[in-house]
């Protein structure tokens, strides 16, 4: 009996995906128990104790870390034994307590008071300070900041590099600090502006007598620092006269400043 070719198709693909199926199946079987094992060797890996190169290792980065540490570490010792306060600058050692400056002393003034008003107060050294005698020491104070104080009981930088005769006149900011027996509130040094004033050491009373017997020639001119118009002074003799006058007028009155803007001593 002849069996229809269509049939015998059908039974060759039923056979194929049986087979198929059978071997999906046990592919995924054998995935499933090689996962236990594939665990079991990770913790295996994970909790085996170091081998020894791996505790040598570890043990020559510990060394290192430590020898690191212990170079990288300030070193206090040398640190504290060269800072030293600021007062040290400036105060002598040795000294009776009683003859200290104000910059030496910790006094108890308090801004609590009535402004220039006289306080008798107690003042000990500063902390560090080498000095003989009685340690309290008794000063009297007026009530006000050390910059309200009076300009006799200051020390101010020059107030310089600038020109005296400006219109308006020009102000400079000056470094100052009171005097040494001052005792006051606040900062002993601070700023203050002053005015421009200051001397290159250029004498009216020669520049006077320069203008009088060879201001003819300019002389007085060259003195002060104004090289043109003295050329022009000396090449016009003194401007037939005119000029050398006009100069003795105008230096007498102190018209005429030095040339680099600074004042007559």
């Amino acid at each position: 009996m002849r069996i229809p070719r269509l049939h015998v198709m059908s039974f060759a693909l039923l056979i194929f995906t049986e087979l198929f199926h059978q071997a999906v199946k046990g592919t995924t079987t054998v995935a499933q128990q090689d996962v236990p094992t594939l665990a079991t060797m990770t913790d295996d890996v994970t909790t085996q104790p170091p081998s020894e190169a791996t505790t040598l290792h570890q043990t020559v980065t510990t060394k290192t870390s430590t020898v690191t540490s212990q170079t990288d570490s300030p070193d206090y010792t040398d640190s504290f034994s060269t800072e030293y306060p600021q007062q040290y600058d400036f105060c002598p050692s040795q000294l009776p307590c009683n003859q200290l400056s104000g910059d030496c002393l910790d006094c108890n003034m308090t801004s609590a008071c009535i402004y220039g008003r006289q306080y008798n107060i107690t003042c000990i050294p500063k902390s560090g300070l080498d000095c003989t005698g009685p340690q309290e020491v008794q000063r009297t104070y007026k009530c006000k900041y050390c910059y309200q104080t009076e300009p006799w009981e200051q020390i101010c930088t020059p107030a310089n590099n600038c020109t005296v005769n400006s219109c308006p006149k020009t102000m400079v900011q000056v470094n100052c600090s009171v005097l040494d027996d001052v005792l006051c509130l606040g900062n002993r040094r601070f700023y203050k502006k002053k005015e421009c004033n200051w001397t290159s050491g250029y004498k009216w009373s020669t520049a006077f007598i320069l203008s009088i017997t060879l201001g003819g020639f300019g002389v007085d001119r060259f003195y002060l620092g104004y090289w043109e118009s003295g050329l022009g002074k000396l090449f016009s003799f003194g401007g037939i006269g005119i000029w050398t006058l006009i100069d003795i007028l105008l230096i007498a009155v102190g018209y005429i400043p030095p040339g680099d803007g600074s004042v007559y001593v």
